[in-house]
């Protein structure tokens, strides 16, 4: 177990910042979203599908959630609050389970 000394308010020394985080970049689209802008993202999922989300931002906090509709009821289901991430200093990554076939909706 690590005892760090770094008082609230106070300076952290940069030997624990995180270095090197980066996401793989093969696998991902890059895309331009100007401010007060969203960016909508839809894709079939099958039952018992795995949801994997990876995202990081050049220069700013980004707002970001995931909204599930059920194939048989149309019945939609917000999976992942929206809320605000500073990927901008750590990228962000998930994974969600998914039980039935349906639609989610990233925005």
């Amino acid at each position: 177990m690590y005892h760090i000394q770094i008082k609230p308010g106070g300076l952290v020394d940069p030997c624990y910042y995180k270095k090197d985080v980066s996401l793989e970049r093969r696998e991902l689209t890059t895309v331009l979203i100007p401010a007060g802008r969203k960016h909508k993202i839809t894709q079939e999922i099958k039952t018992g599908g795995l949801l994997r989300y990876q995202f990081q931002t050049n220069d700013h906090d980004i707002g970001f959630y995931i909204q599930y509709i059920d194939n048989s009821t149309e019945e939609e289901i917000c999976i992942k609050e929206n809320r605000r991430y500073n990927s901008h200093l750590v990228p962000e990554d998930g994974e969600i389970l998914v039980s039935k076939a349906g639609t989610c909706k990233y925005s």
